[in-house]
């Protein structure tokens, strides 16, 4: 079972990045990287974090796309 949960605030704590599941909600990642969500989606809209669209507004994160773009934002 993977070793994280959702606080009282609803922010997503994991142990570590490679424990998180296959696929977060932008939510989720706002909450990881401690950005709002909005900032998330117009990530996403510009291209620079990949993102599998799943309905008409609604996108799914992999964790190792999320994991390259800290690595790049980052070194």
């Amino acid at each position: 079972m993977a070793k994280y949960y959702k606080n009282y605030t609803g922010a997503v704590k994991a142990a570590r990045l490679d424990e998180l599941p296959d696929f977060i909600t932008p939510i989720e990642a706002g909450q990881l990287l401690r950005v709002n969500s909005n900032t998330v989606g117009s990530w996403i809209r510009a291209g620079r974090l990949p993102a599998i669209k799943t309905g008409s507004r609604l996108y799914r994160i992999k964790k190792v796309d999320l994991i390259a773009f800290i690595e790049n934002s980052y070194s």
